[in-house]
């Protein structure tokens, strides 16, 4: 017999045996009963009672087996589940509470410690550059007149300008506005070095709020969170709306579609593509180096008439242009992902609803509206919440579509990348790029309150009250 088997036969013989004791306790007492209403019956009566708790205990005894070969049997699970625990606290929630830590400090890359340089041979040791880079009558960007555009004051950052060398405007995107490009990111040989005496050279120093008090005040950082709103929304709604209708048609019984798994099948490959490939491809079609000879541009030339295309569209010169591509490709890549789930959710209403509401005479835009909608709202309530996660973690197309910098004027800087430049490029300020990374959190954390309390079903709060009163 096999080992699962046998288990569980010994564990219902168990429980019979406990049956068996239950009605002879019963019997025993119907007979104490008889044997106290007659006197010449006292020893027998004992002797019945020293039985009872006999079989009382042999029944806690086979009680406690059953419960020790569950525990036993239940240690396995915290076995099986304690992998996802580990790499779950030493990849996510470890680094999330360090990141909360880092925000307090002033924690930048070492090479801010040590440094020499020379003049960019961009912008020339001016910290500005020319604001239009394909036109001569572009207007210069006036450099901070605190540190006169070298982003440093006796070898410390200058507050004015935070180390940009810019008076809040654009900056040099080869010396970031320093006015120079360092060599090195460590100190010549014959400099003299020595410990900061602040930190004590931990490289961590105590702000308290200040890294929050510079981000409410960081007009870089509202902009980069308003463009990802804007990308966000143009890419969702229309995500979700064509999903929708495309699931509901394509469950609808009375159509009796042919291909229907062919066809979710082919909506759905964009979404195992990596970002990185089908951001070089869009890059590559509209011609982000040489946007003259540009497959998009050379499109245009076979099917214009005449001189109706005298230059060459420079695509990623225009920000709708950069938001309304990056919105495409969000969409593109993701609204077969929405479409499965919506029909997920849809076979799992009952088919006796459509029956009852075709008997009655339902057809299939009321079927939709009063049924299928309705009945929808959890799933829609998940596809809206993580679509909103997504978009404010919205990184890699924004990122490697342009120059890493969210494109002109910073139209495509999304609140992600925007911490990225911050942390990882330029100054590497650590401390403010975590707290720009718990400044999205926050956000999160409250959209993601306002969306479930919109979502609610007010009927059934109002119920509830009714209920309670």
């Amino acid at each position: 017999m096999p080992r699962g088997r046998k288990k569980k036969a010994e564990e219902t013989e168990i429980l019979q045996e406990n049956a068996d004791v239950v009605s002879e306790e019963e019997s025993v007492v119907q007979e104490s009963a008889v044997a106290e209403d007659t006197p010449d019956n006292t020893q027998s009566f004992e002797l019945v009672q020293e039985n009872t708790a006999e079989q009382t205990q042999l029944k806690k005894v086979k009680i406690k087996k059953v419960i020790g070969h569950e525990e036993r049997t239940n240690r396995w699970g915290y076995v099986f589940v304690a992998p996802f625990l580990i790499v779950f606290f030493i990849f996510n929630f470890w680094p999330t509470i360090n990141t909360f830590i880092v925000s307090f400090t002033d924690l930048r890359a070492q090479q801010r410690e040590y440094r020499y340089s020379s003049d960019c041979n961009l912008c020339r040791g001016s910290g500005h550059v020319i604001h239009c880079y394909d036109c001569n009558e572009g207007r210069f960007i006036p450099e901070c007149e605190k540190c006169e555009g070298t982003g440093e004051i006796d070898f410390a950052t200058c507050e004015s300008c935070d180390g940009l060398g810019l008076a809040e405007e654009t900056e040099c995107y080869r010396c970031r506005g320093r006015g120079f490009i360092a060599h090195t990111a460590t100190a010549p040989k014959d400099a003299e070095t020595f410990t900061c005496m602040a930190c004590k050279g931990s490289g961590r120093r105590i702000h308290v709020v200040e890294n929050y008090t510079k981000l409410i005040k960081d007009r870089f950082f509202w902009g980069a969170l308003g463009n990802t709103f804007i990308i966000w929304g143009f890419n969702f709604i229309p995500q979700l709306g064509i999903a929708l209708i495309l699931a509901i048609w394509l469950s609808d019984s009375r159509l009796n579609l042919a291909g229907k798994g062919l066809f979710r099948a082919i909506v759905y490959l964009p979404n195992l593509l990596t970002a990185v490939s089908v951001a070089f491809l869009f890059r590559s079609i509209f011609g982000f180096n040489s946007y003259v000879n540009a497959p998009a541009n050379q499109f245009l030339r076979i099917f214009a008439d005449g001189d109706t295309v005298r230059e060459a569209i420079n695509f990623f010169n225009n920000v709708a242009f950069n938001r309304g591509l990056v919105s495409f490709i969000q969409w593109w890549m993701w609204y077969g992902h929405t479409l499965i789930m919506l029909m997920a959710g849809i076979t799992s209403i009952p088919v006796s609803l459509y029956e009852s509401a075709t008997v009655d005479g339902a057809n299939s835009r009321q079927t939709a509206w009063y049924i299928t909608l309705p009945l929808l709202r959890p799933i829609m309530l998940y596809i809206l919440v993580t679509s909103m996660i997504g978009g404010m973690q919205m990184f890699d197309i924004p990122f490697l579509l342009t120059t890493m910098l969210g494109g002109r004027n910073f139209g495509i800087r999304t609140t992600v990348v925007y911490q990225y430049n911050i942390a990882f490029q330029g100054n590497s300020d650590y401390s403010y790029g975590a707290a720009i990374s718990i400044g999205i959190f926050v956000v999160t954390i409250m959209l993601a309150f306002l969306i479930f309390f919109l979502m609610q079903d007010r009927s059934e709060i109002k119920r509830k009250k009714g209920g309670n009163k």
